[in-house]
């Protein structure tokens, strides 16, 4: 959640950009104006709630998962930037979930009346804030034995960034060996975590 001070149902756009200082007409690129700026509690709520319907689903692999809560976020922001719902409320996040058919709106409204999702929320958020985390994107590149080889960075980065980034864990792995006055290739693998998801990158030194 960029701002869990948001009016709990949301808030006019135009009126929460004066109110922080940004102008009304502020808007970040080639995106339209949109009517709500929307307290997102309820949708990252149901993206646990989308977790507890998937792992009843024995048939979906991992990937399949991953899609769909991929989708679902892509939904989230179909109705708040092209169509200007409001997804603030219970009633607006759970829609959401029907469009893209992933059960009854009525039922993921009653779940998130009932609390759900909250705790695991609110801990999301304290990680969030114990990792410094302030802003969105946000770019995490970790190598197991290597904490903090790359610094975290928030905001939009060119492709230079990220080369540099996943150049800097892999140099102190990389070997020379040499053979007969030869050099001689090592390929190695490595593993690294990047926002979550596991990225192989093979480093070749020749």
């Amino acid at each position: 959640m960029i701002d869990p001070r948001t009016k709990e149902s949301g808030e006019d756009k135009q009126e929460y950009c004066r109110r922080r200082g940004w102008g009304g007409g502020w808007k970040p690129g080639p995106l339209k104006q949109w009517k709500w700026w929307p307290n997102t509690e309820n949708a990252h709520r149901l993206c646990v709630y989308l977790e507890e319907l998937d792992a009843k689903i024995t048939s979906l692999s991992q990937s399949e998962k991953d899609e769909r809560a991929h989708s679902l976020m892509r939904k989230f922001y179909e109705l708040t930037y092209d169509r200007d719902c409001n997804i603030s409320t219970p009633e607006g996040a759970a829609q959401a979930i029907e469009e893209l058919g992933y059960g009854s709106a009525k039922e993921a409204v009653e779940w998130l009346k009932k609390g759900g999702g909250v705790r695991e929320v609110n801990e999301d958020l304290r990680r969030a804030h114990y990792d410094n985390i302030h802003a969105v994107p946000h770019y995490s590149i970790k190598c197991d034995g290597q904490a903090g080889a790359v610094p975290s960075v928030s905001g939009a980065q060119d492709s230079r960034w990220f080369y540099q980034a996943f150049q800097a864990p892999i140099r102190p792995f990389l070997i020379l060996a040499t053979q007969s006055n030869r050099l001689h290739s090592l390929i190695r693998s490595f593993d690294f975590g990047f926002t979550g998801s596991l990225v192989q990158h093979q480093a070749l030194l020749q």
